[in-house]
């Protein structure tokens, strides 16, 4: 090939791409915001699955409690039978001292099942809490993943040039001291 000609071919060839690069930089711009908004739907999903794993954890821990508050309320009617039986072997009767005893431990029994269960509805609520955090924050990313679309389509477009021209350079900061910028 005649060295004149590679000048001319890379001539032709610039000239080819500067005409392509309006669209070239649109097609840009779209598919960026269509990253974008992709990003945002994934966000949302994430956040929904995980709302829904906080929520199935809340029941969980919810039914552990109540099966620890039915195994212990076992324990105790074995304990208060067993504590029962031996008064009665040993001839002592059930008045008096003995029964403000039982009473006493049957008070605290039933007040230890109740934090029990208190403790699971606690970390049943904290984890439907936590849900609604995830879900909120999961649906705020759907809503951000479409205006970070909607910013970066306008400001690719606004980059290009479809008149020939030369594109428009973006505007810096401020300058206060040039009342030009």
């Amino acid at each position: 090939m005649p060295a004149f000609v590679a000048p001319v071919a890379a001539a032709s060839l610039s000239s080819k791409f500067a005409a392509a690069a309006p669209y070239i930089a649109a097609a840009s711009a779209v598919v960026s915001g269509a990253a974008a908004i992709q990003q945002g739907r994934q966000a949302k999903a994430t956040g929904r699955a995980q709302a829904q794993a906080f929520e199935q954890q809340g029941v969980r821990d919810r039914q552990i409690a109540e099966q620890e508050e039915d195994d212990f309320r076992r324990r105790v009617r074995r304990l208060q039978s067993t504590s029962t039986a031996r008064l009665g072997g040993s001839g002592i009767t059930g008045a008096g001292s003995p029964l403000l005893v039982a009473e006493d431990l049957a008070a605290e029994a039933e007040l230890q099942a109740q934090r029990i269960r208190t403790g699971g509805l606690t970390e049943e609520a904290r984890a439907s809490q936590n849900a609604a955090f995830a879900r909120f924050g999961g649906d705020a990313s759907g809503r951000a993943g479409f205006v970070r679309a909607g910013g970066q389509l306008l400001s690719g477009l606004g980059q290009v040039d479809f008149g020939g021209g030369k594109p428009k350079a973006p505007a810096g900061p401020r300058n206060p001291s040039n009342p030009r910028r």
